[in-house]
């Protein structure tokens, strides 16, 4: 399972997920985060988080999962077209 957050200002914001360079999934505002299954194996996650009619694009955090685990990705915007990510 892999979830991943998209924030700002601790607060949820709507969002676009990418994995493996292909869209994949969009975030509402409303959860903050969403929550699926991929394969075992290394994949590439990115966001792009829409926010006050701006679109702030992630860097891409490369996970590894496990058979059976779970991996948490957080982006947070940061400033001004900066966008922080981090896996967990």
């Amino acid at each position: 399972t892999v979830v991943v957050y998209a924030t700002e200002d601790n607060k949820g914001q709507n969002a676009d997920v990418y994995v493996d360079g292909n869209y994949y999934c969009a975030i509402t505002s409303f959860l903050g985060f969403t929550s699926f299954q991929l394969s075992p194996g290394v994949h590439n996650i990115s966001v792009v988080i829409h926010s006050h009619g701006y679109h702030f694009r992630s860097g891409v955090e490369s996970i590894n999962l496990m058979p059976g685990k779970e991996v948490n990705v957080k982006f947070t915007v940061l400033g001004y077209n900066l966008v922080s990510g981090f896996s967990y």
